[in-house]
């Protein structure tokens, strides 16, 4: 499995003229914390939470450590009374589920679809692929995929995401003519007997400057009509859905960081998009302080260009990682920070229009549980993953926060 790539950079101080900066006067904090979200049937070293997606009512988190490393995916949903502690509603695993597969490795959800991605060592496994699940007319249940999504030779899906009827997954391994690792992504549609089987990718996206070991779809975010793509170059790359649909081909538009860019801080490794928003995370800005950019769509749509504005990390804490995730819903940011805390307890953060309106710390909050590791939002609902929380004697079984007004 890939993990974090952890890049050398300069000092902070030339960061961005247009900082908000932790001193900025503040909206009053509405955010509580409203439920806890756990596995029944749980185990030391699930890491429950990892991977993180919410759509409405419903939160699906990854434990890609359970089962001797197949992984799972548990779904959460709204009680009719509003959120609460609870244990998971349903639980998804692959029909070919095998050890270190890391099922679970990244999720998304769109409505009633769920995307799981098994994030298997370097694509070393055989089921290299996504796994797709529609939830049944009677609700989320415990069940296997619908279907799989897969490419030629076993290349390896890196990252997914979904919104509507439509699939975009990242190869970021792939060769790309001469270029290893370079990496592409890869739409797929929904069929119209509906998701079934082992589906082929109907287009794929590339970057126009791509080269070896750009790991392209590093982080992957999508709304229907727009795919942000990041790339271990620095650059964010947006491909717009064209008038007649998705078809192969290169990028629309490069979203870049000013004054650092270039990759040396992390730049890319999260990102998400909501309409005319798209929110790019960099953890590894100064000594892992981290900080996050958001871009905001022009009025002619989107065009190449650097942040509209950057955001610093509130409290400046070396390795704190704020951006190792990030998540956007309406007006409404969302930023993790999973290094924060004297004892990498996580936090994560609320902007609105990137004004910070919240800081999100759980009311029991532990030592080292990496609260932030992902975050989701939807409506003015938050929720953050804690990976590494000890729940009873299980160290490492994590654990979900919900957060709302």
């Amino acid at each position: 499995m890939i993990m974090r790539n952890v890049l050398l950079v300069a000092a902070f101080a030339a960061f961005c003229s247009n900082i908000f900066a932790a001193a900025q006067a503040r909206k009053s904090v509405t955010f509580q914390q409203l439920a806890e979200l756990t596995a029944s049937d749980g185990a030391p070293g699930d890491a429950l939470g990892y991977s993180l997606a919410m759509s409405g009512n419903t939160v699906v988190a990854g434990a890609e450590g359970a089962g001797g490393n197949t992984g799972k995916a548990y779904v959460f949903v709204k009680p009719d009374g509003g959120w609460a502690n609870a244990t998971q509603t349903a639980e998804l695993t692959p029909s070919d589920g095998a050890p270190d597969l890391y099922f679970g490795f990244r999720v998304a959800i769109s409505g009633s679809t769920i995307v799981v991605d098994a994030g298997s060592v370097d694509g070393s496994a055989v089921q290299a692929r996504e796994y797709v699940f529609v939830e049944p007319p009677g609700g989320w249940t415990d069940m296997t995929e619908t279907a799989q999504l897969a490419l030629p030779n076993g290349i390896h899906l890196f990252s997914v995401a979904v919104a509507g009827n439509v699939i975009v997954a990242a190869a970021t391994e792939q060769t790309v003519g001469s270029n290893s690792d370079q990496g592409a992504v890869y739409v797929f549609q929904r069929p119209k007997t509906g998701w079934g089987g082992i589906l082929k990718a109907k287009a794929k996206l590339t970057a126009s400057n791509g080269a070896a070991g750009n790991f392209l779809g590093f982080a992957l975010a999508f709304d229907g009509n727009a795919i942000v793509a990041t790339a271990l170059n620095g650059i964010a790359y947006v491909y717009v859905k064209p008038a007649a649909g998705w078809e192969s081909g290169t990028e629309t538009a490069q979203l870049a960081a000013s004054p650092n860019g270039g990759g040396g801080d992390g730049f890319g490794e999260s990102a998400a998009i909501a309409g005319k928003t798209i929110i790019v995370g960099a953890p590894e800005i100064g000594e892992c302080v981290g900080g996050a950019y958001l871009y905001y769509e022009p009025s002619g749509g989107w065009i190449s260009t650097t942040q509209s504005v950057a955001i610093a990390a509130p409290d400046q804490r070396d390795c704190g990682y704020f951006g190792a995730s990030v998540a956007v819903s309406g007006n409404l940011a969302v930023v993790g920070a999973n290094g924060e805390g004297s004892d990498y307890q996580g936090a994560a953060y609320v902007f609105y229009d990137a004004t910070q309106i919240a800081e999100l710390i759980p009311s029991d909050d532990q030592a080292s549980e990496e609260m932030g590791v992902a975050v989701a939002a939807s409506g003015s609902t938050a929720a953050a993953g804690a990976a590494y929380a000890t729940i009873g004697s299980n160290n490492a079984q994590g654990k979900v926060y919900v957060f709302g007004r």
